[in-house]
């Protein structure tokens, strides 16, 4: 009966072990478990009341830019237009500027052959074209031609530096122009 008593005291000290083991370890899980909770209280109470806040206001910022949109896609679409006009301009302006050099060589080139004209003696003039001698009247006749046609190339050079002065004048407002809608449209 001892023997009996003594194992089933063993079994109870081993018991009561257990128990203080799993009661320990209960008690452990249930302080993390309280920690954890008084954490979660206070992310509740104090964080996700100002990200609530901030949600509203981004939605709204959200909403406010959706309607936006439309109207920043058509800006858009009249920026790719103005940059466009802004090549088609430069264009125009770099044709202008080789017309006004063709205009400026011929001008001179007629200007020389006037020169080399009115420096010979009229009677030994000879005609370009055909070879055959000029005599006064055709020296005349040819150096008034070629007064006309410097006369024409002066004229046709100013009306071409007057379109040319106007293009870039118009290239430079619509550079501006499109620094302006641009950095607003960044914006």
């Amino acid at each position: 009966r001892f023997i009996a008593l003594e194992e089933a005291r063993q079994a109870f000290d081993t018991l009561v072990e257990a128990r203080q083991t799993l009661t320990r370890a209960i008690d452990g899980a249930r302080a993390r478990l309280e920690a954890q909770g008084e954490q979660l209280r206070r992310r509740v109470e104090v964080e996700l009341p100002d990200k609530a806040r901030a949600e509203a206001d981004l939605v709204k910022e959200l909403d406010k830019t959706r309607l936006r949109l439309p109207a920043l896609e058509v800006e858009e679409q009249a920026l790719r237009t103005r940059r466009d006009d802004q090549q088609t301009l430069a264009t125009r302006a770099g044709e202008a500027q080789s017309v006004a050099e063709r205009y400026k060589v011929e001008g001179q080139e007629l200007g020389t052959k006037l020169e080399l004209l009115n420096s010979t003696d009229h009677r030994e003039a000879v005609c370009p074209l055909c070879q055959t001698a000029l005599g006064e009247d055709g020296c005349g006749r040819l150096s008034e031609t070629y007064q006309a046609e410097i006369a024409d190339k002066r004229r046709l050079y100013r009306l071409n530096a007057a379109q040319l002065k106007q293009l870039e004048a118009e290239r430079d407002a619509l550079e501006r122009e499109l620094a302006r809608r641009e950095k607003g449209l960044g914006q």
